[in-house]
């Protein structure tokens, strides 16, 4: 009984396994469903939410990647990825970017930040939308402008004589069809020239502005002939249409196709030199990428990645590139509502010129929203939803853009304070920012090696920039233009060139007695006030002083050997600092500068010392004032 019961179980999980790795997976969700009611496994649970994330159902998804998150040991990334994109789906952002930091710290990449939200507010609102009349109960989605038509694909009908269900949501394939721009209702639907239309998937299409040629999505199906890739998948090709002269449509595969990734939702630039497109090849960022091919006289050129600044680990696709030169594209990964969201960035030959924003409610909400056109001329398009309240699984919306949204551009300013005769960085230098008209915007100094940053200043602004510092000549404001690329580096060496160092003025130890030829300072017997005859030569240091205000003094007093080593020594450093007391007060000189000390007679300039025999001369040699010049 139970070997009987476990072989059931067994079986039930074998079919789930079987439906989910044939990408079945409406059939796997049901084979799953009734095994994990007999079984709890990390396995079934991550394998069911994925079949629900697979076919857009992010609540079922998140319900259950929450019990594989529970129960699961190792947390795959592939899955913590899909559980917080679906969370993030149902509304619940604080959840979502919980998982994303698990999944960001597994990957080392930066943490999320749920203040996003706060800009996506910033830019929505600026739509109204409608729910097109000639939507279905299945699938409309991704809409092309054809002339005075719109091609859209639909998997509405089945067809005669083919009864083919995609086995991914067990919902009929897709077609292509057409209807009036200006008479958008359902009985003006037609499917468009049947060379299109094969027994396999067509769809996301875009036309030539002359209405000759068409690139648009399908199966890969050339020649009659089913192709897979090595796994039994079948994948999506490009293909090109070009209008015959007797109506009729030759249809071409594109050559950088593959039969091992899919290559989907082609869209051409303004001057039809490019072609973008959609797809997982190996080599990129994510599930999938957005690629441009230069379209050349010889045919394509090999696909270009347009980088990490668009593609992320996640699907980024359905490009579009309006005539203003803006790309509009889908993508789950770049900070949205939830699932596909539409995003929006200006792009050039060789950049994105600006940051990348998303479009805002109303036309992105929590669900799937993808493959948006605009007519530039009215401020009018269409997109793609799910979003609940719709008529079927995917609706068309059309759309009527109010205000155009605004681009953040922000680039990094930041340099260096440079010596020009050494090139080495200058620290303490004070760097000031101006606006064009001479205002300060911000001030900082330069750090140890001479660097600064401004961080983040306006795209396309003039600004000028200068740096000064003592001993250093001041520089003429530098010019600043920023560019239009978003997030460009300018950097900006600052030059500034020493003033030279004036020769100094006298030697280190110099005595200015000597070097101002001054009388001997005189003092009465045992007193140290300054006598009218010293104050004639006193004043000699004074001016010397003032005019050379670097320089630093030490007043010296001598007597000679007459008298105790102690009372000459006392009488000494009183002369002295009286000398000092009276150029500070009488020459205005800082007290920094001067300063005495007395030295009694232990600086003898002879023998003269206690008790040799010497002359009044000689111990007049011995009596004496110093001024030496201690800095310069």
């Amino acid at each position: 009984m139970v070997s009987a019961f476990a072989k059931a179980q067994s079986n039930k999980i074998n079919r789930a396994e079987k439906y989910y790795n044939e990408y079945a997976f409406q059939k796997a969700q049901e084979a799953y469903v009734l095994a994990q009611d007999e079984k709890v496994s990390d396995t079934i649970y991550a394998k069911l939410a994925d079949s629900y994330y697979n076919t857009a159902q992010y609540k079922k998804a998140a319900i259950y990647f929450e019990k594989w998150f529970g129960i699961a040991e190792n947390k795959k990334p592939d899955f913590l990825y899909k559980y917080a994109v679906s969370l993030k789906s149902s509304g619940d952002y604080k959840r979502s970017n919980e998982v994303y930091s698990v999944w960001e710290s597994l990957n080392k990449k930066k943490s999320n930040d749920i203040a996003y939200l706060k800009k996506i507010e910033q830019n929505s609102e600026r739509y109204t939308i409608v729910n097109e009349d000639f939507n279905t109960p299945l699938s409309e989605f991704s809409t092309a402008y054809y002339g005075d038509k719109i091609v859209f694909a639909s998997n509405k009908q089945r067809r005669r004589f083919n009864n083919n269900i995609h086995t991914w949501d067990n919902n009929p394939l897709f077609e292509l069809y057409e209807v009036p721009v200006n008479e958008r209702k359902a009985n003006r639907v037609k499917k468009v020239n049947a060379k299109f239309n094969t027994r396999y998937h067509e769809s996301t299409a875009v036309f030539s502005m002359d209405g000759n040629t068409v690139y648009f999505t399908r199966n890969n199906y050339t020649n009659n002939n089913f192709e897979v890739d090595s796994t039994g998948t079948n994948r999506l090709k490009l293909y090109r249409g070009t209008r015959q002269d007797n109506e009729d449509w030759m249809v071409e595969e594109l050559p950088f196709n593959s039969n091992e990734y899919s290559v989907a939702h082609p869209s051409l630039n303004a001057d039809e030199s490019r072609l973008y497109f959609a797809s997982d090849m190996p080599g990129g960022f994510g599930y999938s990428d957005i690629y441009y091919v230069e379209i050349t006289e010889d045919g394509f050129t090999n696909p270009i990645n347009l980088g990490d600044s668009i593609n992320t680990e996640g699907r980024d696709t359905f490009p579009y590139i309006s005539a203003d030169g803006r790309l509009y594209f889908a993508s789950d990964s770049h900070l949205g509502l939830g699932g596909l969201d539409i995003f929006v960035t200006e792009i050039d030959d060789d950049n994105f010129k600006n940051s990348i924003e998303n479009v805002g409610r109303p036309v992105n909400s929590p669900e799937d929203d993808f493959g948006l056109i605009i007519d530039t001329n009215t401020s009018t398009g269409f997109f793609t939803s799910n979003r609940p309240g719709g008529k079927g699984n995917d609706d068309i919306y059309s759309f009527t853009e109010l205000k155009p949204l605004v681009f953040d551009c922000n680039q990094l300013l930041k340099g260096a304070v440079l010596n020009v005769d050494t090139n080495k960085g200058i620290e303490g230098a004070t760097v000031v920012l101006f606006d064009k008209n001479g205002a300060i915007i911000n001030t900082l100094v330069s750090s140890n090696n001479g660097v600064f940053d401004f961080s983040t200043i306006d795209c396309s602004t003039v600004y000028s920039i200068e740096a000064s510092k003592e001993k250093f000549e001041k520089a003429k404001p530098k010019m600043v233009m920023a560019t239009k690329t978003n997030n460009e580096v300018i950097e900006v060496d600052i030059p500034l060139t020493p003033i030279p160092e004036p020769e100094p003025i006298v030697a280190l130890g110099t005595d200015l007695a000597k070097l101002l030829n001054l009388n001997p300072i005189y003092f009465d017997l045992d007193k140290s006030y300054i006598r009218s005859d010293a104050e004639i030569e006193l004043q000699k240091v004074i001016d010397y002083m003032a005019q050379y205000p670097t320089v630093k003094v030490e007043v010296r007093s001598h007597t000679d050997s007459r008298g105790s080593d102690k009372y000459n020594f006392n009488l000494s450093d009183r002369r002295a600092k009286s000398t000092a007391d009276y150029i500070i007060k009488k020459g205005g000189i800082n007290r920094s500068r001067i300063s005495g000390q007395g030295f009694g007679e232990t600086e003898l300039q002879n023998g003269c010392s206690n008790g040799v025999k010497c002359s009044k001369a000689q111990h007049q040699l011995n009596r004496r004032s110093e001024f030496i010049v201690v800095s310069n």
